[in-house]
């Protein structure tokens, strides 16, 4: 009887539903109603029972969405079970010990896990060949009823979720294939089951709901490739992905209903991964077939690229594109060449506006650099397009993400394409940027000075570029050092720039200030009249550069110190600075104010102001925590007259030092007179 009634209720209900006159607030209530029929208890009896005695097409399908939904049920249980299984069974490897148990459960996987990959296909293809609304609350439409009835359901499912109870059964299969495909060999897996998985990556016919979908799809995939192996047998799998990629990027790409600034940025690390990994491992397999062609999904990939307004998912694009070029071949440069060019323009144009300057031009600089090894020649056609951007940039300055973000990109291009854009126009560019720096130090703003070093350094580190040398340390040293030098404790950012500056103009052209001992004398036929080997070609220049370390050591901040230290210290290491000296036998540190350069340009100038700073920095304590590193400096340079340095200069040095005890002299030389090793000394 019970049975009986419940059936006379659905039936009245759905009579009601389908009635014209039927109000939306009451076909809302009938929903409830109907939704609770859903949850109640022996589910299955009631279904058997309408079905064997309901004429009603609308009772008939309820019914089958309860069974659908009772089904559904004992699946997702069945699935949650068997994952907590896997991860048990899977792990036995590691947790059993004799040869003969091992052997045991590897027989049981090779019989039963191709079993399970075929019930979970099985169970993905089913879910993704059917309607997504068929198991929805909505009672189903009366095909009898002319399609303008109000409150008909839509005819199309696009726009539809899956239910919570068929989601669950997806993300639980995914969840299982994921933990199956980081053990078992690769070789196994099927086709069928990629393109299983590969069916929930169409986001463009899905929800915004549905991304979670997609996203757990494309990590399943990912896990094949995590393993780095292409074992015997498994290039056709790698290759089916690759071609199930492609199809994903025309999905994406010419999908009416798919919109790129509506994607869930997971998603597109996710794929961004998944083509990385793809071009990483097997991109030079599928290039050494020569029917293979990878023209199709580059020129998807640039058009979902160019689609981004997004500037993390732009950068994450990038990101392909960078691995791409790395493992391209040159012989297959022509086969690329017009992607190369298409990209230069995408960089170089990109609309400003829709794009976070500072996290994106230097990622751009470096894929300009890498397409113009593949195309050289458009490459540079493309970038006297900068400069537009660099004529502009003066008046821009005064916006501040142009002020930040412009110098740094210039700053990658010159990194990475200086030999491209030639002298000229680097010429150009750094005679804006003194003028911006010029411009801005005027109302006491230092930001532009630091650029402009930044962009020196970059020039100067090109040891092979001496077209601006000269201009270069005749900015620095008459523009830039005195208006630093007065500010170095308020912009000591700026300062350190500068001392970077000097130290690469010395490592990186040494030859300028001192001749090659090729040129030396010392190859046949040099004459008397040539620089000899001890004597530079520019003393005053050098002295000058020197002089600026010498005086950043007498300043109170602890990293201007330090770098200035570390520099003559590199320096001497590479260039034997200390030890630049004549034949003469006089002790430089004990005759400081001799000027003659024959004696040795840095013992007779600079070496004894430098012990005695560094002594007084080490007695007064003044830079403590650079202890150690003043030592190491100080028996460098004493070792280039050590005796004179312990027996002559100290002892005048201790003498004429203020606030010293006389006890406490006598303890510092005797430690220097009793340490004459490097380490001991510093201790």
């Amino acid at each position: 009887m019970e049975l009986e009634n419940s059936l006379a209720v659905v039936e009245t209900l759905f009579e009601e539903f389908f009635n014209p006159y039927t109000s939306n607030c009451r076909k809302h209530e009938i929903e409830v109603q109907l939704s609770e029929i859903k949850e109640v208890p022996h589910k299955g009896n009631l279904c058997l029972h309408f079905i064997k005695h309901s004429s009603s097409q609308h009772v008939i399908m309820f019914t089958l969405q309860i069974l659908e939904l009772l089904r559904s049920s004992e699946q997702l249980i069945g699935l949650i079970l068997f994952r907590g299984m896997c991860e048990e069974f899977l792990g036995l490897n590691v947790k059993l010990q004799t040869l003969s148990c091992k052997k045991e459960v590897k027989k049981f996987q090779e019989d039963y896990i191709p079993r399970v990959l075929y019930l979970l296909t099985d169970i993905l293809e089913n879910i993704s060949s059917k309607s997504k609304h068929t198991a929805t609350a909505t009672p189903p439409p009366s095909p009898t009823q002319n399609n303008s009835v109000e409150g008909q359901a839509p005819n199309h499912n696009y726009s539809a979720d899956y239910p919570p109870d068929v989601r669950a059964i997806i993300q639980e299969s995914l969840a299982i294939l994921s933990l199956l495909f980081t053990s078992i060999p690769v070789e196994q897996v099927p086709l069928l089951t990629i393109r299983a998985v590969f069916n929930f990556t169409k986001c463009s016919s899905y929800s915004q709901d549905d991304d979670d979908l997609c996203l757990s799809a494309i990590s399943t995939v990912n896990e094949l490739f995590y393993r780095k192996s292409c074992p015997h047998g498994a290039e056709p799998l790698f290759k089916a992905i690759y071609i199930l990629a492609v199809e994903l990027l025309r999905n994406m790409t010419t999908s009416v209903t798919y919109r790129t600034e509506n994607t869930d940025e997971l998603f597109v690390d996710k794929i961004s991964e998944l083509l990385v990994l793809l071009i990483e491992q097997h991109f030079c397999r599928f290039e050494a077939d020569p029917t293979f062609t990878a023209l199709e999904f580059l020129s998807l990939f640039f058009q979902y690229t160019m689609s981004l307004t997004n500037s993390v998912h732009f950068l994450r694009c990038l990101s392909v594109w960078s691995t791409f070029f790395k493992r391209v071949k040159p012989y297959a440069s022509v086969k690329y060449h017009q992607v190369c060019v298409g990209l230069d323009l995408l960089t170089i144009n990109i609309d400003v506006n829709n794009t976070e300057w500072q996290f994106f031009l230097n990622s751009s600089a470096e894929i300009i650099s890498q397409a113009a090894q593949l195309a050289p020649l458009e490459t540079l056609h493309q970038l006297p397009i900068l400069t537009h951007s660099m004529v502009l940039f003066p008046t821009y300055v005064k916006y501040s993400q142009v002020h930040d973000a412009f110098p740094q990109f210039f700053n990658s291009i010159l990194r990475n394409l200086q030999s491209q854009i030639g002298p000229d126009f680097t010429k150009n560019a750094m005679n804006i940027f003194f003028q911006v720096a010029v411009w801005e130090q005027q109302s006491n703003n230092l930001e532009g000075v630091k650029q402009l070093l930044d962009i020196f350094i970059v020039v100067v580190q090109e040891s092979t570029n001496k077209n601006f040398f000269s201009d270069i340390l005749q900015i620095c040293m008459e523009t830039i050092y005195p208006l630093l030098s007065s500010q170095a404790m308020e912009k000591p950012d700026v300062f350190l720039s500068f001392l970077e500056l000097l130290y690469s103009i010395l490592k990186f052209h040494w030859l300028y200030f001192y001749n090659s001992q090729v040129l030396m004398g010392f190859s046949p036929g040099c004459n008397e009249d040539e620089v000899g080997p001890d004597v530079p070609k520019r003393p005053e220049q050098l002295l000058a550069i020197l002089k600026v370390f010498g005086e950043a050591l007498m300043m109170d901040d602890i990293n201007i110190f330090r770098q200035s230290l570390a520099s003559l210290q590199e320096l001497n290491r590479s260039k034997k600075l200390y030890h630049k000296v004549n034949s003469s036998q006089q002790s430089p540190v004990v005759e400081s104010n001799s000027q003659s350069y024959l004696q040795g340009l840095f013992q007779s100038n600079l070496l004894p102001e430098l012990l005695r700073v560094l002594l007084q920095t080490f007695v007064y304590k003044k830079q403590a925590l650079a202890k150690e590193d003043i030592m190491l400096a100080v028996y460098d340079m004493s070792e280039v007259d050590f005796d004179g340095f312990i027996y002559k200069f100290l002892p005048l040095f201790l003498e004429s030092a203020d606030g010293l005890k006389g006890k406490f002299r006598d303890i510092l030389l005797c430690h220097f007179q009793n340490n004459k090793e490097r380490q001991t000394m510093s201790k």
